[in-house]
C-alpha cells in the first residue's frame, strides 16, 4: 500500500480513547493522557473518549477540553466513589506516605494492582468493566472506518476492556499506553506475582502495539508483547525565572515513595557546605510542595543546621507548584526509575536539575541531562558522586552570590525536539505502520 494512501486511512480512521484519568487528576504522569487525546484529535477522523464518571468528584488540572468534540462518561462504583459518598467533603486523589505505612493499606494498594482484586477494590471496577466495553462496543459497530482502540494503563481496566473488545472485534487496532509496567520490582506492588504475570501474558498477547516512556518500561512489556516502542513524553516550555531572586533557592515538588525517592544526599551536601561556611544559611532557601511534608522532614531531621533553611508548602495547587519550579535555581528530581514523568515537568521549568537515583545507575537519564545541559545524576552508594554534588551546588551559589548567575540556555532545535508537537509525526509514523 503507497504511503499517501495509508495516511489518508489513518486520517480517515476513527480512534477510541480509554481513559480513567480524563481531565488528568493532579499528578504529573497522567497528564501524558491529556497530551496523547491532543494528538489524536489532530491524527484522526474522529476521536472519542472514554473517561470515568468519578471524574466529577476527584481534583482535575484545569485544561482546555473545547476541541474535544465527543466525551462520555463510563459508570464507575470503586473506592473513590465510595470515600466520596461517606466523606463529601475529601477529594483527596492521592495520601500521604504516613497513612500508606499502614499494612491494611499496603494490601489495598496491591489489591488494587492485581487482579482479579482490583475489579472490586481498585479504580474502575467491574461496573466501569461492563459500562466501557457497552459504550466502546456502540462506537466500533457505528463506525465504518478502521477502528484503533488506545487504552492507558492505570488502571488495568482500562486494558481489561481493550482487551475484551479485540477479542470480540479482531479488525480494530488495539494500542496501550503504559506509563509504568504492570509489575516494579522496586515497588513489589502486585499479590500472587506468577498468576499476575499469566494474566498480563495473556491480555497482552491480543494488542497490536504497546508504547512506553522508558526503556526499563519496554524490557518488562517484551515479557507479554513483543510489539513494544517507546513515545517519550514531550515538553511544555515555560518561561524560568531564577535570576533575580532574593535567596538562592532548591525546590522539591511532588511526592515522596517510602525510602525510594530520598532527599538525604541533598541534606547531607547542603549541610556540609554550610558548616564549612561555603554556604550561608541565611542565604539559601529549600522548598518541598507536596502531600508527605511529614516524610520530606524527617529525612531532614538528622541535619539540624539545614533546618532553618527548609520551607514546606503541603497540598499546594498545581499552577503554585509550576511557579516555584520557574523560580527556583535548582529543582530536585527523586528517582529510582529511567525517565520519571516529572523530569519533562522540570525541563520545562527552564533551570537547573539535580537528579538523586536510588538504583541502577541511568544513563539514559544522565545522557538527557548533560545534552541539554542543565543539570546531572548522582547516585547513592557512591561517594564520589556526594563530593560531585557538593562543587556543582556550591559553583551555581557561588555565580548566583558574585550576581553572574544565569539560567540554562536550551538551543531552540532541541526544544522542538522535545515538543509535544513533535511527538505527533512520531504517532503517525507508528499508527500508519499498523495497517
Amino acid at each position: 500500500m503507497e504511503k499517501t494512501v495509508v495516511e489518508s486511512e489513518i486520517k480517515s480512521s476513527t480512534c477510541i480513547f480509554i481513559s480513567y484519568y480524563f481531565p488528568p487528576i493532579q499528578s504529573v504522569g497522567v497528564i501524558r493522557n491529556f497530551h496523547l487525546a491532543q494528538l489524536f484529535d489532530k491524527i484522526f477522523n474522529e476521536l472519542h473518549i472514554l473517561t470515568t464518571s468519578n471524574q466529577q468528584i476527584i481534583p482535575k488540572e484545569e485544561v482546555d477540553l473545547s476541541s474535544f468534540k465527543s466525551i462520555a462518561l463510563i459508570n464507575t462504583i470503586d473506592y473513590r466513589t465510595i470515600i466520596q459518598h461517606f466523606y463529601t467533603k475529601n477529594k483527596n486523589t492521592h495520601y500521604p506516605e504516613s497513612v500508606k505505612q499502614n499494612k491494611i493499606i499496603q494490601w489495598l494498594i496491591k489489591a488494587n494492582e492485581s487482579l482479579p482484586f482490583n475489579l472490586f477494590v481498585g479504580e474502575g471496577g467491574l461496573l466501569y468493566l461492563i459500562d466501557g466495553y457497552s459504550k466502546a462496543k456502540k462506537l466500533i459497530n457505528k463506525s465504518s472506518r478502521k477502528t484503533f482502540v488506545v487504552t492507558s494503563f492505570r488502571p488495568t481496566t482500562n486494558v481489561l476492556i481493550g482487551f475484551l473488545l479485540k477479542i470480540n472485534y479482531p479488525h480494530i487496532i488495539w494500542i496501550n499506553s503504559f506509563q509504568d509496567a504492570p509489575y516494579d520490582t522496586s515497588r513489589n506492588n502486585l499479590i500472587l506475582l506468577r498468576f499476575q504475570q499469566y494474566c498480563w501474558k495473556k491480555i497482552l498477547k491480543f494488542s497490536s502495539l504497546n508504547i512506553s516512556t522508558t526503556k526499563t518500561v519496554n524490557f518488562e512489556l517484551r515479557k507479554y508483547n513483543s510489539s513494544v516502542t517507546n513515545v517519550f513524553n514531550g515538553v511544555d516550555f515555560r518561561t524560568n525565572k531564577s535570576k533575580n531572586l532574593d535567596l538562592f533557592t532548591i525546590s522539591y515538588t511532588g511526592s515522596l515513595f517510602k525510602n525510594l525517592r530520598d532527599p538525604s544526599m541533598l541534606f547531607e551536601a547542603i549541610s556540609i557546605l554550610i558548616s564549612e561556611n561555603k554556604i550561608d544559611y541565611k542565604k539559601i532557601k529549600v522548598n518541598y510542595i507536596g502531600k508527605d511534608n511529614i516524610h520530606w522532614m524527617q529525612f531532614a531531621l538528622p541535619f539540624k543546621n539545614i533546618l532553618p533553611v527548609m520551607h514546606v508548602n503541603k497540598n499546594s495547587s498545581k499552577k503554585h507548584a509550576l511557579e516555584l519550579q520557574e523560580k527556583s535555581h535548582i529543582n530536585l528530581l527523586l528517582s529510582w526509575m529511567e525517565l520519571p514523568a516529572k523530569l519533562y515537568e522540570y525541563i520545562g521549568a527552564g533551570n537547573y536539575i539535580i537528579s538523586l537515583v536510588k538504583g541502577v545507575e541511568n544513563s539514559d537519564l544522565s545522557n538527557m541531562l548533560e545534552t541539554l545541559h542543565i543539570g546531572s545524576v548522582y547516585h547513592y552508594g557512591k561517594t564520589e558522586d556526594l563530593e560531585k554534588l557538593k562543587n556543582d551546588i556550591l559553583k551555581l551559589y557561588t555565580l548566583w552570590i558574585n550576581g553572574v548567575y544565569e539560567p540554562p540556555n536550551i538551543p531552540s532545535q532541541l526544544k522542538n525536539a522535545l515538543s509535544w508537537e513533535r511527538k505527533q509525526s512520531e504517532l503517525s509514523k507508528l499508527l500508519t505502520d499498523l495497517l
